[in-house]
């Protein structure tokens, strides 16, 4: 989602766990995503991640501009 709240990237998925081991009660699953998401603008941005419907998270990030660098002398 872009700074004015307009979806710029969708997805749907399922995601299965496997039973944790015998006596484990709480389980912590982390996850790396990539995506190559062409933002159309410097600024503010959120994934949002959702579950049956309902906001679970949002993960912040900011999107800056780089200026190119010159190539040192030789």
């Amino acid at each position: 989602m872009d700074s004015n709240g307009a979806e710029l990237l969708d997805g749907q998925g399922t995601v299965q766990f496997g039973e944790p081991p015998a006596g484990v009660t709480d389980v912590e699953a982390g996850a790396v995503l990539v995506f190559d998401v062409p933002l159309p603008h410097p600024g503010g941005y959120a994934f949002e991640i959702s579950l049956d419907g309902g906001e679970v998270s949002r993960v912040p990030l900011s999107a800056a501009l780089l200026q190119a660098q010159e190539p040192p002398a030789s």
